[in-house]
């Protein structure tokens, strides 16, 4: 694995009530092109987004925000006054982690895609159906909900697998001044005793897009066996890929 690069400061988002919200543009793919700005964003949890942030969002483009949580991990609102279209399609409830015992990250991520094709079936859906607005996704750190779907959007339309990893590990660096509350905030109200659940290592990333390869041959063979129609695959890349081809910072 190569070393980090630094942080590109096009697609971070600096956004007052969240630490790791960023922008999934302008990464190359396979076949010369590039992942379009503005269209789909990650984010940790936005309940404490101020009213100066909640309007950001509307000068984002943003239009659907797909809230990966359970109800009880700090709801909100706001939505609503904004007119932006809310859905709760939630994942890996945080009370129910230390009783399932994954033995890894990779372990927890393998098995939230193959125990939780409906949710993410409906997930996909929703990325398909938003037509002309940008579309947020978030969990509560950002990182491994949120991490697995903006996986499965960049592997889909070609960016490198290294890249993806690069991408998933910067959660690590944009959390970094919280992972101690947040740690001490998961034991307190969780149980949960594991302090490795705060990791965000590209091998770990890297080992579950291989998973990805062995069991479905491809991100693109994962969703057709998930329920995913062919048009509505090409439709999904079509949507994600933006037309530029010069100009564009590609490190993470």
């Amino acid at each position: 694995m190569s070393k980090l690069k630094s942080k590109d400061q096009r697609r971070f988002v600096s956004l007052i009530g969240t630490l790791n919200f960023r922008d999934l543009g302008g990464y190359p793919t396979t076949d010369g092109k590039y992942t379009q700005w503005g269209k789909y964003f990650r984010s940790d949890s936005i309940d404490r987004l101020p009213l100066e942030s909640q309007k950001a969002l509307i000068q984002k483009g943003i239009g659907l925000i797909i809230d990966l949580r359970y109800p009880h991990e700090d709801p909100y609102s706001f939505y609503e006054e904004l007119g932006i279209k809310y859905v709760n399609i939630p994942f890996l409830n945080p009370v129910k982690i230390k009783e399932e015992a994954p033995k890894s990250l990779l372990e927890l991520y393998c098995n939230i895609i193959d125990k939780n094709q409906k949710s993410i079936y409906q997930v996909i859906q929703h990325f398909i159906a938003e037509k002309d607005k940008a579309v947020l996704f978030h969990c509560a750190a950002g990182k491994d909900r949120t991490g697995i779907f903006a996986a499965l959007l960049l592997d889909l339309v070609g960016v490198s697998q290294q890249m993806i990893a690069e991408n998933y590990a910067l959660s690590a660096t944009y959390l970094h001044p919280q992972l101690e509350e947040r740690w001490r905030k998961l034991s307190v109200r969780y149980g949960i005793v594991d302090k490795a659940i705060l990791d965000s290592e590209p091998e770990t990333m890297l080992a579950f897009l291989q998973y990805i390869n062995k069991k479905y041959k491809n991100t693109e063979g994962y969703l057709k066996e998930i329920g995913i129609e062919n048009w509505e695959i090409k439709l999904l890349k079509k949507k994600f890929i933006g037309n530029e081809t010069n100009g564009i910072n590609t490190e993470v």
